[in-house]
């Protein structure tokens, strides 16, 4: 069997979840994820929700959990709005997830990687930063 690349990947599997194959899917998600591993989170998300609709909520709260686990956070929507996850929403598990979820957010997105300072600027008594 020919190796096929990421794209065509995440085409199949939208094909598989668009026609209802939710096993098949998350098989071939799990089949190509020792592949992928700079994708692992997208891998991951897709799997947990094709673990969601297959009614495997302990294996999809774990797909996540794992991706926290090592740092990487989803965003909101992703997880409140997709309509995979409709069952888990207000669960307990999910709702600690959820907040794990958020606060790797906040601690992420408060933290700049990097200022620049342009000379003359961004001090108290100088004009503003631009």
């Amino acid at each position: 069997m020919p190796e096929i690349s990421f794209d065509e990947l995440q085409i199949s599997l939208q094909e598989l979840y668009a026609a209802g194959e939710y096993l098949a899917a998350f098989n071939l998600a799990a089949e190509h994820a020792d592949r992928f591993t700079d994708q692992k989170h997208l891998l991951n998300y897709w799997s947990s929700t094709m673990a969601a609709r297959l009614g495997e909520h302990d294996m999809a709260i774990a797909l996540l959990r794992e991706m926290l686990d090592q740092g990487f956070w989803y965003g909101d929507i992703l997880l409140r709005q997709s309509p995979s996850f409709t069952d888990l929403q207000g669960t307990p598990d999910f709702e600690k997830l959820v907040a794990q979820n958020h606060s790797l957010y906040l601690r992420e997105s408060v933290i700049p990687l990097l200022t620049l300072r342009p000379e003359g600027r961004c001090r108290e008594s100088s004009p503003p930063c631009r």
